[in-house]
């Protein structure tokens, strides 16, 4: 059980990361800056 939580909270974590460093180095997720109601982590100021 343990396992399994631990898995699930690490795929959060690397996919939250990647989408970060894809939007900081490579370009906007377009999704994030056209909606008023998306997450705060994809609204990333430079």
């Amino acid at each position: 059980m343990v396992e399994v939580v631990d898995g699930y909270l690490l795929g959060t974590f690397m996919l939250i990361f990647t989408l970060g460093m894809y939007e900081l180095f490579v370009s906007d997720i377009d999704e994030a800056h056209g909606s008023e109601t998306s997450s705060k982590i994809f609204m990333i100021v430079i």
